[in-house]
């Protein structure tokens, strides 16, 4: 077998891995992704609105 059916091989594993890793943490990214934004949400929400309604002792 020559380099380029080495490369070949080693490409298709490389990227049969990477799609079976990507299909088991499909939902996982878009759950972390939701709650990444949901929480930069919260915050602007936070130091736009609250901040100024809450006296400053608090």
């Amino acid at each position: 077998m020559g380099k380029i059916g080495t490369i070949r091989g080693v490409m298709k594993i490389f990227f049969a891995d990477t799609k079976e890793d990507w299909d088991r943490m499909d939902k996982k990214f878009y759950k972390l992704v939701f709650g990444v934004t949901a929480f930069i949400l919260m915050a602007l929400f936070w130091f736009y609105f609250i901040r100024n309604i809450v006296p400053f002792g608090f």
